[in-house]
């Protein structure tokens, strides 16, 4: 992938989310912290394996539709580790384990469809999209068959060896509890990996035919609602009195005393 053509896909996608301020009771701000596991789908296969001690964190965007069909659309901006571990690697004629780490910016674009439970105190929600990353440094580590470090140093990644960039689907589920403008959410994502971290061996020929990240994340976090005015999306009530209406269509805002 081009960086200056990353970067101008980013631009652009960030100037047309911040149009429309007329809805700005739409728009949510949040930050979230989570833990997770990650592995490599590489060919030829080897024994390869998740680590499960992989950490992220980041801060999102988000804005609500006021049409329920329509959902929301979220975008993040994560610091994530990522990487794998290969069992039974032969290394100077012994059994070893070998693990490569990454630490990585990663921007998922999702679309969210949620429906509320409990009086709109409770929003359930799915998570479809895709996602750009960034691998900005790397580490490696062997370990022998026993359990000891035969090596744990920094992985120097090469123009001619390396993929930074990267790109991917994501999708997930999870839960937001909602008191006033703040929402406390739990989501659990995984991140299926398109790209290469490893260029095809027939440009470096000691590397893999295909080298793709995958990983498994959970989150905790909150967002925060901008605007005085409450849910946009009509209740399933006033859904069913504009059906027996036959003037006009037209929903006000939610501005009960749970969601003011």
């Amino acid at each position: 992938m081009n960086p200056r053509r990353f970067i101008h896909t980013v631009t652009l996608l960030i100037l047309c989310l911040l149009a429309g301020r007329q809805a700005c009771a739409q728009y949510y701000v949040g930050a979230k912290v989570g833990y997770g596991g990650g592995t490599a789908r590489l060919f030829p296969q080897q024994d390869m394996g998740y680590v499960w001690t992989y950490k992220n964190c980041g801060v999102s965007w988000k804005y609500y539709s006021a049409e329920r069909v329509v959902g929301a659309v979220q975008v993040d901006l994560e610091w994530m580790e990522r990487g794998y571990q290969i069992r039974n690697d032969l290394y100077q004629g012994d059994s070893t384990t070998y693990f490569r780490h990454l630490n990585s910016v990663n921007i998922p674009f999702s679309w969210q469809p949620y429906v509320y439970f409990f009086k709109r105190h409770l929003r359930v929600f799915l998570n479809a999209g895709i996602n750009l990353s960034y691998n900005f440094s790397a580490s490696e580590k062997r370990l022998s068959k026993s359990g000891s470090v035969i090596f744990d140093n920094k992985y120097d990644m090469q123009v001619n060896r390396d993929n930074r960039f990267g790109y991917g689907l994501s999708g997930g589920l999870g839960a937001g509890l909602l008191f006033g403008r703040l929402e406390y959410f739990v989501e659990g994502r995984y991140y299926y990996g398109y790209s290469d971290i490893l260029k095809n061996r027939t440009i470096y020929q000691a590397n893999p035919v295909r080298s793709q990240l995958d990983n498994i994340n959970l989150s905790f976090g909150v967002f925060y609602r901008f605007g005085k005015g409450g849910i946009l999306a009509p209740t399933q009530a006033e859904v069913n009195a504009a059906k027996g209406t036959s003037g006009t269509t037209q929903f006000q805002k939610m501005d009960s005393k749970d969601n003011k």
